[in-house]
């Protein structure tokens, strides 16, 4: 009997609402808690091609259909997240109002062609909800849906603009369908749905600790752990207020007030950065343990350089960015513009492809005629991009200062960057600003301007061998900023849980 409770007490149950096997933070957890003697399962989304039980490094894969809007039926769940005392009845309301629409999608599937403009159009709508659907793209296909309506209102209102005299009262009767979007609800009904989803698993597993990624699935979390008899681990990526884009105040006003009716049910925090750290210590009782997002280094693998990649001399300046391109809050544009000024320089940008963002950034390029200079390539493995960009001559971060999560922001690139002995040139942003001012390695600028980029780049570049990791700088960074040292932090909290 002890031998079975001593496994049954090492299952732990790891909650994200992504594909976690391509998240690299979740993956490092994992893998640390499975070195450590637990079983770990991840739930994570379910997408086209991907097993639905899989095992990966020893973690065992567990995907599902997180946002499946089959879970109407909120009879089936809505009463395991009473705890919610602030918020239930939002997010009850919000799957209210979300299920009757999408009743009413189902509907007007089954309308036939009846020869009339609005049937060809509700029929058009079907044809690509049902493609973008079978490409799984639920991103477009939920973009897609929230807009379709207002779609509908925007051409009709377009085509009105072309009237000489407009009474106010028609303007008002095309703007308030748009301003009460009902689809608005599926932000708030996202927490439910989540839930209702990950309840229908069938999994016959009794795990001692669930670990939540970020808030998506906490309430999930907190209620499956009240009938298993487990503890919840609130795992805040961010700081869910302040996240990128800045949230209009109702839903600022919710979040902060699902996270309150989360935390009393939450045995203990961890984060990203000291400021959230201390953010999280004056707003909960338990203990909130420091694992910051550091690269894992994997010695021995065999990696083609980003210099060697695009056949460049060592000659050549060579600029990294690593990560996504993410829109104007990333600051790559400024890098760009400021590019325009350092004619020797390339510039490459090592991350995952998004053709919206790819779109918007190679609008700057073209601009400032660096087709040449600039190179947008794919991404490698987590463990290999240290390898790959260690022939860079320096590296940049350039994210703005937005919200309070990213001015205390401590990312990937960041660690990434400094491991490789790649100097950093990155915002003036606290805590970059220390981790960089700690170790040597690198300058801050005023992220806001490509001038004051571009000059730090130069600088950078001509100074740097004074700002490579010094051998009395590496004891420092090992104990402190390692991914040996997070693990160990994570491991303790466990231990302090058990």
């Amino acid at each position: 009997m002890s031998e079975t409770k001593q496994v049954v007490n090492r299952v732990v149950f790891s909650l994200v609402h992504n594909d976690g096997p391509n998240d690299s933070r979740v993956m490092k957890e994992a893998k640390a808690l499975v070195e450590s003697g637990y079983q770990v399962y991840l739930f994570c989304k379910k997408f086209k091609g991907a097993k639905e039980r899989d095992v990966v490094e020893g973690v065992n894969i567990l995907r599902f259909d997180c946002w499946g809007t089959g879970v109407a039926n909120q009879a089936d769940w809505l009463s395991d997240l009473s705890f919610l005392d602030r918020t239930q009845e939002k997010i009850s309301a919000s799957t209210t109002a979300f299920s009757a629409l999408e009743k009413r999608k189902l509907q007007q599937m089954k309308v036939k062609e009846s020869g009339t403009w609005q049937s060809l159009w509700v029929q058009l709508k079907i044809i690509v909800v049902k493609i973008l659907r079978a490409l799984n793209l639920e991103s477009l296909f939920f973009y897609f849906y929230r807009r379709r309506e207002n779609f509908s209102w925007r051409l009709v209102n377009k085509l009105l603009s072309y009237l000489p005299h407009q009474p106010s009262w028609l303007r008002t009767a095309l703007v308030k369908p748009v301003a009460n979007n009902n689809f608005n609800h599926m932000y708030y009904a996202k927490y439910g749905i989540y839930y209702g989803n990950l309840k229908k698993v069938d999994h016959g597993l009794r795990p001692f600790l669930i670990h939540c990624h970020d808030l998506y699935t906490l309430p999930a979390g907190i209620a499956l752990a009240s009938q298993m008899g487990a503890k919840v681990i609130y795992d805040a990526h961010e700081l869910e207020t302040e996240r990128v884009p800045p949230l209009p105040p109702e839903r600022k006003s919710f979040i902060q007030n699902l996270e309150a009716d989360c935390m009393p049910h939450t045995s203990g925090i961890i984060s990203v950065s000291p400021f959230l750290v201390e953010y999280y210590k004056e707003r909960f009782d338990g203990p909130v343990n420091l694992v910051m997002n550091i690269p894992e280094v994997v010695s021995g693998k065999q990696v083609t350089t980003v210099r060697n990649r695009l056949g460049l001399s060592l000659e050549t300046p060579l600029i990294i960015y690593t990560g996504g391109v993410g829109g104007p809050y990333r600051g790559l544009h400024l890098v760009v513009k400021g590019l325009a000024q350092l004619p020797e320089f390339q510039l490459a940008i090592l991350g995952p492809r998004n053709p919206g963002y790819d779109e918007w950034i190679m609008g700057y390029i073209k601009k400032y005629g660096l087709n040449s200079r600039v190179h947008l390539m794919d991404p490698v493995a987590p463990d290999e991009v240290v390898s790959v960009i260690q022939d860079a001559d320096i590296a940049v971060c350039p994210i703005q200062d937005a919200t309070l999560s990213y001015r205390h922001c401590l990312p990937n690139k960041l660690f990434e960057s400094i491991q490789a002995g790649v100097p950093v040139c990155a915002s003036n942003l606290p805590e970059m600003a220390k981790v960089l001012g700690d170790l040597d390695a690198g300058i801050v600028v005023n992220e806001k301007s490509h001038e004051s980029i571009a000059q730090g780049l130069k600088k950078l570049y001509d100074e740097k061998n004074n700002y490579k990791l010094k051998d009395n700088k590496k004891d420092y960074y090992q104990k402190t900023y390692s991914w040996e040292a997070q693990k160990e932090s994570l491991i303790e909290l466990y231990r302090q849980l058990r």
